[in-house]
């Protein structure tokens, strides 16, 4: 799946979304490694205390390297109030995230996942359009309590590009977690599949089982493609709107499902579905050349 990246040259202008190759495969650095890697080759790092654990990628740009001991940032930053990537920033809470945080990086996000601990981590970061944080640096910190296990990181990108790994992210499947950019649109680039032995960065799950239904991955369709995907299991456009709203289509204007758009900065459109069983779908573009989906969310019935 095509992955988009922003370029340093829109700034103070309106974002302009590029399409790309999948992450690091027109890279002319052969798959340079991250900050992490780069710190870790200047400082003693052990491997993890399981001999067998193993740490493996599927997906060109993208990398595992199992690793004992997180090393600190060459270059670590501290981000102002104001600046785009302390909006990304937390606070760390779990165990791991205070560890990568003691060693300097800025945390952007953690998942606990079948006793492991992802961390999504980076040190450096620039400012672009619709208060983007453009993370050149980020890896995931794959930790069991406060023991790292190993690190998820992509290529180094070109000067004024960013990178694809900005956090990590829940799925719907257990021992299963997603890599996203962390921009406002959140494009998202790839799984992390975990185990006991060892965890494997692997392309999105084609399906994921959301309210006992199977949903096709709508990452990166445009929206008549999900529209005839879901028709195959019963699925209806169904604009998430109150009655008596104005409808703003904007550039999706004649797709029955889509409720309003924006007409600056990534172009965000909002649309959904409705399912025989009384499931609702809502789901969100970005782009208009063309608006592609980067992310969807299922509410089961009966719920809210």
């Amino acid at each position: 799946m095509n992955s988009l990246k922003l370029s340093l040259a829109t700034l103070g202008t309106c974002v302009t979304l590029v399409a790309c190759s999948p992450p690091g495969a027109s890279a002319a650095a052969g798959g340079a490694p991250s900050e992490a890697l780069n710190a870790a080759k200047s400082e003693p790092v052990s491997a993890p205390p399981e001999s067998t654990y193993t740490a493996t990628s599927r997906l060109p740009g993208l990398h595992a390297k199992a690793l004992g001991t997180l090393p600190a940032p060459a270059k670590p930053s501290k981000f102002a109030q104001d600046d785009f990537c302390s909006y990304i920033a937390q606070k760390p809470e779990t165990a791991a995230g205070k560890d990568a945080a003691a060693k300097g990086w800025t945390v952007s996000s953690e998942v606990t996942e079948g006793g492991f601990t992802a961390v999504g981590i980076f040190s450096q970061g620039e400012q672009g359009t619709s208060g983007t944080c453009m993370v050149r640096d980020g890896n995931i910190a794959i930790y069991r309590g406060t023991q790292l296990l190993g690190i998820v990181y992509g290529d180094t990108p070109k000067e004024g590009e960013m990178g694809d790994v900005g956090g990590v992210m829940r799925t719907p499947t257990p021992g299963r977690l997603r890599i996203g950019d962390f921009t406002p649109a959140n494009y998202v680039s790839g799984d992390i599949v975990l185990a006991e032995n060892g965890f494997e960065v692997a392309p999105l799950a084609t399906s994921e089982k959301y309210c006992g239904l199977d949903i096709p991955s709508l990452y990166g369709k445009e929206v008549p493609k999900a529209r005839a995907l879901l028709a195959k299991t019963g699925w209806k456009p169904k604009a998430p709107r109150e009655e008596g709203d104005e409808s703003y289509p904007g550039h999706l204007t004649g797709e029955p499902e889509i409720a309003d758009c924006s007409g600056t900065g990534y172009g965000f459109c909002s649309g959904g579905y409705a399912h025989p069983s009384g499931a609702l779908m809502s789901f969100t573009t970005a782009g208009d050349g063309p608006a592609t989906i980067v992310s969807y969310n299922v509410i089961c019935p009966g719920k809210k």
